[in-house]
């Protein structure tokens, strides 16, 4: 367990680098061609897409010998090698999930070629995904956050839902995650179709001025120049506005649609029963913010079930070892229980105390003899107690 947690932790802080560094480079990108130079590259048409300005910066301002090809390098091996597992995880997915079951019995080269298919049906999509992507506004990362986000924040909902509220049922777990998938994914499809949020404005002043001839003549006049920029008109109000919510919003939508509608629908419906509800797929959430209050009050909160804490939980399994005696013989720690054994035909119940014993195996390697009677000790365990 502390080598997965120690993974995942490496793998958080590996994202928050290439976040903030992703970020970083943005927001130099913008400085230089805002600031520094004075023109828009997407305004003054040098590109026709916001997906190339950073290929733009690159070719253009950090054209220095080799530093293009690296960047080019770096940016198709990223995207081969993560593409390469993906396309193979699909292809072995939709093998296992969707076709085994009719298609199981067919031979080993067979299932080789259908996966190799699958493959290529998957890899075909993904390059019509690449062309769709150069007619959508806004950049490929907007894309990919606003469609994954819609379906990543229902899933995190579920587990919200499950994990801090106990009393909500299966029935608002459904409906409430159908309802969170469908308004993010709403809003996301709105966003593109009917147009979003308006971008700020940029500097343009700067400029060269192409496809122009200029004839006139030139005097010594001082002059001032006011440069304006017109703001579209954005009272649109109504419904509008829901579409211009930013995409980085969209999984906390889903989330919080999730868990709202999952709570209403089940206190409709009927919440969960305390006997039912196994405490171990529960976080107390309440007895971590509000430690400081009374007991009652926290165990009010957790609608009176009682959490087992993880530490104490650990110890219990530490403490539950075996022991061996002189004569090599295991011994387990268990409750007080009466099993019956069979002697002579008759069912004599024999009470095995704390502690059970369990016949070593034999010196040439065979099993214990079960059902013996030793000097008063139990050699053998039914299916209520671990056999070894």
């Amino acid at each position: 367990m502390p080598a997965k947690k120690n993974a995942v932790l490496l793998n958080i802080l590996g994202v928050v680098i290439l976040l903030v560094v992703t970020c970083l480079a943005g927001i130099v990108v913008f400085a230089y061609y805002n600031g520094v130079i004075g023109c828009d590259p997407l305004a003054n048409g040098q590109v026709s897409n916001e997906n190339q300005i950073i290929p733009l910066f690159v070719m253009k301002t950090l054209a220095y010998p080799g530093l293009p090809g690296l960047f080019v390098s770096c940016l198709f091996s990223g995207a081969l090698s993560t593409m390469s597992s993906c396309l193979n995880s699909l292809a072995a997915v939709t093998w296992e999930d969707i076709l085994k079951p009719f298609w199981g019995n067919i031979s080993e080269d067979k299932k080789i070629w259908v996966t190799r298919i699958l493959v290529v049906f998957y890899g075909g999509c993904g390059i019509g995904m690449a062309f769709m992507a150069m007619n959508l506004g806004g950049t490929v990362l907007q894309a990919s956050l606003s469609f994954t986000g819609a379906a990543s924040g229902p899933l995190l909902g579920i587990f919200v839902l499950g994990a801090f509220f106990p009393w909500a049922n299966w029935i608002g777990a459904v409906i409430g995650s159908i309802l969170g998938f469908i308004l993010p994914m709403w809003i996301s499809i709105g966003a593109y179709s009917v147009g979003g949020k308006t971008n700020l404005p940029t500097n343009t002043s700067l400029c060269y001025m192409y496809n122009q001839i200029d004839n006139s003549t030139s005097s010594y006049v001082t002059s001032t120049e006011i440069y304006t920029t017109v703001m579209p008109d954005e009272s649109s109000g109504g419904i509008s506005d829901l579409y211009k919510v930013s995409y980085l919003w969209y999984p906390s939508i889903g989330a919080a649609t999730v868990v709202v509608v999952g709570m209403i629908v089940s206190a409709i419906t009927g919440f969960t029963r305390k006997s039912d509800v196994d405490p171990k797929y529960l976080i107390p959430l309440f007895d971590r913010i509000f430690c400081c209050l009374p007991s009652s009050f926290r165990r009010w909160l957790r609608c009176y079930i009682d959490f087992e804490d993880p530490e104490d939980i650990k110890e219990e399994e530490k403490d539950e070892e075996f022991t061996v005696d002189k004569e090599g013989n295991l011994y387990k720690e268990e409750q007080p229980s009466i099993i019956g054994s069979m002697k002579n035909g008759d069912i004599i119940d024999y009470n095995i105390g704390r502690y059970s014993k369990l016949n070593k195996p034999s010196d040439n390697g065979a099993p214990p003899a079960y059902g013996a009677l030793e000097h008063n000790n139990l050699a053998f365990t039914d299916e209520s107690h671990t056999r070894i």
